[in-house]
């Protein structure tokens, strides 16, 4: 598991953190595809809404095409209208 973490210049405290790892979407064809999933992705609620978010997953694609994976792939649930 690989750990991104977006800390407080003030007071170094976290404000919010992606987990992801590299691995392989199951394919119908020959080959299964390099992806980078994303497992948890968490801004503290008094910084939501920023785009920090948004860095985090923009920091992932990097490391993602850095790595020659070819997708980035996470689950949410409906209702969550940030994700």
């Amino acid at each position: 598991m690989k750990i991104l973490s977006i800390s407080d210049s003030k007071d170094g405290s976290l404000i919010g953190f992606s987990a992801f790892n590299f691995s392989f979407e199951e394919t119908s064809g020959e080959f299964d595809i390099p992806v980078l999933y994303c497992y948890e992705i968490h801004i503290r609620d008094k910084n939501g809404g920023s785009g920090l978010g948004l860095s985090l997953l923009s920091c992932m694609e990097i490391i993602g095409k850095s790595n020659q994976m070819k997708k980035i792939m996470l689950t949410s649930f409906k209702g969550n209208h940030y994700a």
